[in-house]
């Protein structure tokens, strides 16, 4: 695969939350997972891009992508911070992203809490 993100120990550990979480990794950008969520309409798909980052907290979206209000949620007793394309959360001493694939809106938190949820139990 192109890119270094998928040689890190990020990438790696966030492979196997998501099979963990039953999903395939099958494709990857370089610097993201694709997963596929499930079409919300025959139009969409449902591909999300899923990466993980080490580092400081990300405790805010900003930046180009960031559209409309920014939402928080909290999933088994972590906090997630979404917008209208980018969703982020921290665990593990990681911040786990995730993005739209599309032009579509990103899907709710409820249609991705699984991968949340295995990102948390996933050894890292």
């Amino acid at each position: 695969m192109p890119g270094a993100w998928p040689h890190t120990a990020a990438a790696n550990w966030l492979a196997r939350a998501l099979t963990r979480a039953g999903f395939s990794t099958s494709g990857c950008t370089g610097s993201a997972f694709v997963v596929d969520l499930g079409g919300a309409s025959p139009a969409f798909t449902g591909q999300t891009y899923i990466w993980a980052t080490d580092g400081a907290a990300v405790t805010h979206l900003q930046g180009p992508l960031g559209f409309g209000p920014i939402k928080s949620k909290r999933i088994a007793g972590v906090i997630v911070h979404y917008d209208h394309l980018r969703g982020v959360w921290r665990t593990r001493g990681r911040n786990v992203w995730v993005e739209t694939a599309s032009s579509q809106p990103l899907l709710p938190a409820s249609r991705w809490v699984q991968i949340v949820r295995a990102t948390l139990t996933t050894p890292g």
